[in-house]
């Protein structure tokens, strides 16, 4: 598997999905997710933990490549970095 035209794949693609998903829209994203993302083997999901005030620190945010969020706060303070 390639990234671009002469970069191979050497790890996991990591997308953390808000912990809002889990409660405000139970059952209603996650066939959609696995049908998009999951036959992608270099893409791994991950429901992030609860954070306070909706809004995750810089530090949880660095876990993951990509982030999928339904209301969670992201702002100029934990997405610097």
């Amino acid at each position: 598997m390639f990234k671009g035209p002469h970069m191979p794949v050497t790890s996991l693609f990591r997308v953390g999905i808000s912990h809002d998903f889990s409660i405000d829209a139970k059952g209603k994203y996650e066939a959609q997710l696995q049908q998009v993302l999951g036959s992608q083997a270099h893409i791994e999901t991950e429901l992030m933990p609860p954070c306070e005030d909706d809004r995750p620190t810089m530090e949880q945010l660095d876990q993951y490549d990509g982030i999928l969020a339904l209301a969670t706060r992201l702002d100029a303070g934990n997405l610097k970095g």
